[in-house]
């Protein structure tokens, strides 16, 4: 087993690193064919733990067969899972057999015919991959599918898509996407992952001569944009490419001309004249071609920029004529000059039908008024009112002195006495001695 994945399946699975489950890799490791008869769901355990095992380790870079790292190779497989003790896994062709089945591993040729179209730079890729591949490898196609889906998010995440990050070449889809995880993607790697993304409606791709090379333009789709990619788009990622071209050979220009002045300077601190003239000399026909590059750079940036701008105003336009014509669909289909007419004539007879309907109320109310009273009686009404008003307001007035009286002490009042009742209590009570002095007498 190799040392990287030794190291992965001992850290992220106990079967490998604890002694107390060395039973289970024990039956992991032996042909459990055995199982099938007596215990089919013990066999469906261990095909389903080797798959998501080698799902796993061809996510995190495992695996490299043939300059791929998302492909597998049964023959050499079984020898990067040798272990001391156990030997080889007996029955891992059995666990390919059943991803084949599935449709998780192919072969090139297969995953050629599923995911490639007719098309000249597709027949290329394809030339590309079945050249480098042999007939032991196989395409782990759930991990192609996730390294595309990364590279489409990676996409998605750009604050701002223009057409100076959604056509590339080949190079610099490389630079911008080539790494998965912490690896670095093969170039045969890409290709499988172009080929799928360009079925999936993803990106779509085209070929370009230039300086006698062919390249491959891609472009990222956005809904609704044409799964081509135009002669003007072409002309973009061609110039683009001139650019990149430039800004190389400038840094490498400007690379020799501070060695140059450095060797000028080292010549002239050690005395020898006729070294650093010729270092001066050569700097100066370095200097000159640096400002022809430079001069050369900024003219075809600024070509790039004006395309691109004019790429971004002929959108601007299509958006304003799409609009206008939504907005001429929808007047023709519900609004026209004949219907605003007739509307506003049905808004003005029915403003007018209810100013009559208001009219006809009011004098209607002011007739209910009137009937039964005559001006006689009305004047008899009026004078009684008067009346009512007067008795109303004189008691306010009853009202408003008795409350301004002094407030009387809050004591019983003692009823009159007659004079009689008066005399009588006046009179002196005899005692009872008195009483029984005056009976003995008697």
């Amino acid at each position: 087993m190799s040392s990287y994945l030794n190291e992965y399946v001992t850290k992220h699975y106990v079967e490998f690193s604890q002694e107390e489950h060395k039973d289970r890799l024990r039956s992991l490791y032996s042909d459990f064919t055995r199982l099938l008869p007596d215990n089919e769901l013990g066999y469906r355990r261990n095909i389903e733990y080797w798959e998501t095992l080698l799902l796993d380790c061809s996510l995190e870079g495992c695996f490299s067969y043939n300059l791929y790292t998302v492909s597998l190779d049964l023959n050499s497989l079984v020898l990067d899972f040798l272990r001391p003790g156990l030997g080889r896994p007996r029955s891992l062709h059995l666990v390919m057999d059943a991803m084949k089945k599935s449709g998780d591993l192919m072969t090139v040729e297969q995953f050629d015919a599923t995911f490639c179209q007719s098309s000249s730079w597709l027949s290329w890729l394809r030339w590309r991959s079945s050249s480098a591949s042999g007939n032991a490898v196989h395409i782990m196609v759930p991990t192609v599918k996730k390294v595309a889906d990364q590279v489409r998010d990676r996409f998605n995440e750009l604050p701002v898509k223009s057409s100076t990050n959604m056509l590339m070449t080949l190079a610099t889809f490389r630079k911008d996407y080539g790494t998965f995880r912490h690896r670095t993607l093969t170039d045969l790697d890409l290709h499988l992952i172009l080929k799928y993304m360009a079925h999936q409606q993803m990106i779509a791709m085209d070929t370009m001569v230039q300086d006698h090379r062919t390249q491959t333009v891609i472009k990222f789709l956005e809904p609704g944009m044409p799964s081509e990619i135009k002669e003007n788009e072409k002309a973009m990622v061609s110039i683009r490419s001139t650019c990149d071209t430039l800004h190389a050979q400038i840094d490498r220009l400007q690379g020799k001309y501070e060695a140059l002045s450095a060797e000028a300077k080292r010549h002239n601190e050690n005395k020898h004249r006729p070294q650093a003239l010729s270092a001066l000399r050569r700097r100066k026909q370095i200097m000159d071609l640096l400002g022809k590059r430079l001069g050369t750079l900024e003219t075809v940036e600024n070509l790039l920029l004006k395309m691109e701008s004019a790429k971004d105003d002929v959108q601007i336009l299509q958006a304003f004529d799409q609009g206008a014509n939504a907005l001429r669909n929808m007047m023709t289909d519900h609004v026209s000059l004949e219907s605003v007419e007739d509307t506003m004539a049905k808004i003005q007879e029915a403003y007018e039908d209810h100013q009559d309907v208001e009219l006809t109320m009011e004098q209607g109310m002011k007739a209910m008024e009137s009937v039964g009273v005559d001006d006689d009686d009305e004047e008899d009404l009026l004078h009684e009112l008067q009346q009512l008003e007067l008795a109303q307001e004189n008691e306010t007035k009853a009202h408003a002195e008795l409350s301004s009286l002094p407030a009387v002490a809050n004591t019983p009042l003692t009823p009159p006495v007659p004079a009689e009742e008066k005399i009588k209590q006046d009179k002196p009570v005899p005692s009872s001695s008195s009483s029984q002095r005056v009976l003995l007498t008697e």
